[in-house]
């Protein structure tokens, strides 16, 4: 998957969005400044999505121009990483909440591309090209994104990848849980080869990752993934004593196993509660007097 593809598609884009990046683009044409759109933007589009969170990344001093457009726009500017020159730029637009993240692009937009994570987010679209709406957009997709999206693969773009940026370890869990998606074969085992540097990264970004997973419908499946992977044990020691630790009879699994069984049938009775409040939620409940 190396040869460049662009081919010309729709890109789902709500009107909210759409009204806030033709702003974009004319504050950026006037001063004359190329622009990406990349990433979880284009790929939620291409599926249908809809994400709030705009990556894109730009020929210049990333902070100073997000400066200006949060000057422009009446936003707020974030700082996110003054080394990197990474800075977000938050607008409450109705009842959403929008942020572009705007940062440098690396070299050309293909060798920006093949520095990301995952090849379903390794895609991008020209902000200039949309001017006639995103009915028929071209997009940039150096490493078969579009492919992996369609079979709903998570593959990481290099080896090196996870040791880049060992936060990768645990976003591959989370997409495959918020998208619904496998891990490829040989992305799983580069994690496996990795997984100790999941230890070296900062707790804000970890938990970040786990609420989207705990956020998903697939917080179970998530778990034993993690388990199997070589990550839990590292994130959650504490459940590596549980593993074989035997109940009494009535217990059907292990201490390790009670507790995954736990949040599967949590995310169960979430799934049934349809428009019951939360304190309803006990109705669903199988009880006795005996428990």
């Amino acid at each position: 998957m190396t040869n460049l593809i662009e081919e010309r598609r729709k890109i789902f884009t709500p009107e909210e969005a759409a009204s806030l990046l033709d702003r974009l683009r004319g504050f950026l044409t006037e001063r004359d400044i190329d622009c990406y759109i990349v990433g979880g933007f284009v790929r939620d589009g291409i599926t249908g999505r809809t994400n709030t969170d705009i990556d894109v990344v730009v020929a210049g001093d990333a902070v100073e121009i997000a400066s200006a457009v949060a000057g422009t726009f009446g936003a707020r500017l974030v700082p996110l990483d003054d080394v990197h020159q990474i800075a977000r730029v938050v607008l409450p637009l109705s009842e959403r909440r929008w942020q572009i993240d705007f940062a440098p692009v690396r070299g050309s937009i293909e060798e920006d591309l093949r520095q990301r994570d995952f090849t379903i987010n390794a895609i991008a679209v020209d902000l200039a090209e949309t001017r006639a709406g995103w009915a028929q957009v071209r997009v940039i997709d150096p490493l078969g994104g579009q492919a992996d999206l369609n079979s709903g693969t998570i593959r990481a773009i290099a080896p090196t990848g996870f040791q880049n940026d060992p936060a990768r370890l645990l976003r591959a869990v989370r997409f495959a849980a918020t998208l619904g998606f496998s891990i490829e074969t040989s992305t799983e085992a580069l994690i496996q080869r990795d997984r100790h540097l999941i230890t070296a990264v900062a707790p804000e970004r970890l938990l970040e990752e786990l609420s989207h997973i705990l956020d998903s419908t697939r917080a179970d499946y998530s778990f034993r993934c993690l388990n199997r992977l070589g990550l839990l044990d590292l994130l959650m020691p504490e459940l590596t004593a549980a593993k074989g630790v035997t109940q009494p009879r009535e217990h059907f699994w292990d201490v390790f196993n009670h507790s995954l069984q736990a949040v599967a049938e949590v995310e169960r009775l979430l799934r049934q509660q349809g428009d019951y409040k939360n304190d309803h939620i006990l109705s669903l409940v199988p009880w006795s007097p005996d428990i």
